[in-house]
């Protein structure tokens, strides 16, 4: 916000202690401890709100500050932040996954050109280079460089090509359009590697993630829970009396329902929720950000969703079904990855012995061996 010491107070008084109010004058490195940028100015028209918007700021809200106001735009922000976070945090388990070597550093997105002329300076590709984003990236040196000592020594660095100033324009065309087939070249093996690296944590019948990936990422998300104080929570759905729909209708039935019910899953999920094919009928849903009790409204909402529709199999067979659902939420410090996944499981085995088409949530502090008794 602007300068006055008035609004700064007024705004710290609205949103107590939890958050951090910057004023006009704050330093550079204050502003960037923000995580989201909120600009109170006494400012009309749409081209000072685009400036504002286009100078960082994530939303715009006019003085007179009104109450209710700024803290609906507040908890905006939040939530798009807490989306934002588990999105890079998936990206990076997936690149964890693929390469548990790498580092935090080396997963950071630096747009760059598919090819840039870099001159008189070698050592500039360096750290282009060692980027795992923009490895690909072709570099020409321009300089005027002429001993093969300093040319090896960029060709070490990551340098494609050099070109000797003065530039030739029919020389810089041949080999830009060179490097230019090279790029292209590699781009379709980066396409063929990540389409084969898809289909290794994806479960080719029903498009979900795969049990592997589902361990890992879950792993990953609990430790991410742990650190960051937030709830994270676990569905495991199965169908009930599948088998008969085997024995009934053939497995080609029964693969079209699970692909049906993945599709419904994944309609009725949020973009930060994680779906795994777990094994079998069973499917595993992760639900970061989210308490237990509040685990249980969703699970009930998706067992009341299959319960009131009717999945075709063929083109003849349309099958009224239901799902037993397990809920089990996190307990920081309490459990591992396999205590929560077990506890899950044996809430959805006891919502099975129940009578089938329950919700059925782990208590608190339970072990995994009472859930059944």
């Amino acid at each position: 916000m602007d300068d006055n010491a008035l609004n700064g107070k007024l705004c710290c008084a609205i949103l107590k202690d939890r958050y951090q109010v910057f004023t006009a004058a704050t330093t550079e490195e204050g502003l960037k401890s923000a995580k989201r940028i909120l600009l109170v100015a006494a400012l009309d028209g749409s081209d000072n709100k685009t400036k504002g918007l286009e100078a960082g700021a994530d939303d715009f809200l006019n003085k007179p500050v009104h109450t209710a106001e700024l803290k609906a735009k507040v908890k905006s922000l939040l939530r798009l932040k807490s989306y934002s976070d588990q999105l890079k945090a998936r990206s990076h388990a997936m690149g964890m996954l693929l390469n548990p070597f790498s580092s935090d550093e080396t997963l950071f997105e630096l747009r760059l050109p598919s090819l840039l002329t870099v001159e008189d300076s070698p050592a500039d590709a360096k750290q282009i280079k060692e980027n795992a984003s923009t490895r690909s990236t072709q570099i020409i040196v321009v300089a005027f460089l002429q001993d093969i000592e300093s040319k090896i020594k960029g060709f070490e660095f990551g340098v494609d090509d050099y070109l000797v100033k003065p530039i030739n324009f029919n020389e810089f065309r041949a080999r830009v359009n060179s490097l230019i087939k090279k790029k292209a070249y590699h781009d379709r093996l980066m396409a063929n590697f990540e389409v084969a690296v898809q289909s290794a944590i994806t479960d080719k019948l029903t498009g979900a993630y795969n049990n592997g990936y589902f361990q890992h990422y879950l792993k990953n998300e609990l430790k991410r829970a742990e650190r960051h104080a937030y709830p994270i929570s676990l569905l495991m759905l199965d169908i009930d009396d599948f088998k008969i729909v085997n024995d009934r209708h053939g497995h080609l039935a029964g693969d079209k329902l699970l692909k049906e019910i993945a599709e419904k899953l994944r309609q009725n999920m949020r973009e930060i929720d994680v779906l795994a094919r777990f094994g079998g009928d069973e499917f595993a849903i992760v639900l970061p950000y989210t308490q237990k009790e509040d685990a249980a409204a969703i699970a009930e909402r998706i067992r009341v969703l299959f319960e009131n529709c009717a999945v075709a199999v063929n083109d003849h067979v349309s099958l009224n079904i239901s799902m037993s659902i397990g809920v089990a939420g996190f307990v920081p410090g309490v459990d591992a990855l396999q205590d929560v996944i077990q506890k899950a499981d044996k809430a959805l085995y006891t919502a099975k012995f129940a009578g089938k088409n329950k919700v059925v949530s782990a208590a608190e502090g339970s072990s995994v061996d009472s859930l059944m008794n």
